[in-house]
């Protein structure tokens, strides 16, 4: 999945979060082992878009994919900004120079902490 990741557009986000769940146990320790306990992310996104399962460690990516990218151009650019523990982490990947971090899920207090960092 890891290796995959970077190639996906468009990401089905709720379906890939059911299927995380299942990873979670059997998830390869190297994919988050190098990360700190509590990583501070962004995301870039319209500001009436459902959260993704993808963010950034790097502001910059997210004030890029705020104002879109690959075609896509939002309407009402904003980034969001969460801290997580890495346990929450699938994996992380930086193949597109992103420093990209896949989330196993976005959960409602995580959405939360979001909205209030926002504010």
């Amino acid at each position: 999945m890891a290796r995959e990741w970077s190639g996906f557009d468009r990401i089905d986000h709720p379906r890939f979060a059911k299927l995380f769940r299942r990873f979670r146990s059997s998830r390869p320790i190297p994919l988050v082992e190098h990360l700190p306990e509590k990583i501070r992310m962004f995301r870039g996104q319209d500001v009436g878009d459902a959260f993704g399962l993808a963010w950034t460690t790097d502001r910059a990516v997210a004030e890029g994919f705020a104002q879109g990218h690959r075609g896509i151009v939002h309407d009402d650019p904003y980034v969001y900004e969460i801290t997580v523990p890495k346990e929450e982490v699938a994996f992380a990947c930086d193949d597109r120079g992103e420093a990209e971090i896949v989330l196993l899920s976005i959960t409602p207090a995580m959405v939360r902490q979001t909205i209030e960092n926002a504010a």
